[in-house]
């Protein structure tokens, strides 16, 4: 009969034997890696242009997660309100800080019912994402916060970014709120008819001659290769000032 001290000599070596082959076993499995895409280069709101530049870090052509960008937003019918949201100690900010190299929490949080922000859609459907992108160039892409029509999207050769500069392109190319359409809502934004508990807008019923202020983020936007289409985000990125609009 073996004595405690030579029952755990020959333990020894049986433990490590196990370890070593169930490291083996999962690395030899081939588990999935965890997707990971970056935060825009740059994004930026000055003079009714939100203007956003391509992280090419992103792309991998043999990879295929990334596809594009989204711009998240909401509407505040005061501008302290909407203040509180941006700056290194804005509500925003410290939001990703407390998700940091979480960005699916972050989002959930952020589109969820205490932030209640909202994705930006094009005026023909609902895809994501809202700015496509296949190539790893620096480019940069331009929201125009037209104010009497729908806001434009266009790439920096003013091009829009789906099909050519025709009349259909262009109606394509109109991005919109993206709420539920009724008999009293109004999906163009210079339409401005803000109404109390729409869900894209913090005020009360709008007067279409006031003054509104929206704050937008971004994150790269793609899905994960490994398990079938599931959504992928990056830590946003939030920029300093909010519009005038």
């Amino acid at each position: 009969m073996l004595n405690d001290g030579t029952a755990k000599q020959a333990r020894a070596p049986a433990f490590i034997l196990s370890t070593v082959l169930f490291a083996a076993i999962f690395s030899s499995c081939g588990l999935p890696t965890i997707a990971y895409l970056y935060s825009p280069k740059d994004m930026t709101v000055n003079n009714g242009i939100v203007s956003l530049k391509n992280n090419s870090y992103n792309y991998d052509a043999s990879d295929g997660t990334f596809l594009g960008y989204e711009i998240y937003y909401r509407i505040f019918q005061s501008p302290d309100d909407a203040g509180k949201m941006l700056g290194e100690k804005g509500m925003l900010n410290l939001l990703a800080s407390q998700y940091d190299k979480a960005p699916d929490s972050f989002i959930a949080a952020a589109t969820g019912s205490g932030y209640k922000f909202i994705r930006l859609r094009n005026s023909y459907n609902n895809t994501e994402p809202l700015i496509p992108v296949s190539d790893g160039s620096d480019a940069s892409y331009y929201l125009t916060l037209n104010s009497n029509a729908d806001w434009s999207l266009t790439n920096s050769n003013d091009e829009p970014l789906f099909g050519t500069a025709s009349e259909t392109a262009i109606a394509k190319n109109a991005v919109i709120r993206n709420i539920t359409a009724t008999a009293t809502s109004q999906t163009s934004f210079y339409k401005k008819y803000f109404q109390t508990g729409e869900a894209d807008y913090t005020g009360s019923t709008a007067n279409t001659s006031d003054k509104y202020y929206i704050v937008f983020f971004s994150v790269a936007y793609g899905t994960d290769q490994n398990t079938i289409g599931q959504p992928v985000y990056s830590m946003p990125f939030v920029p300093s000032s909010y519009a005038e609009y």
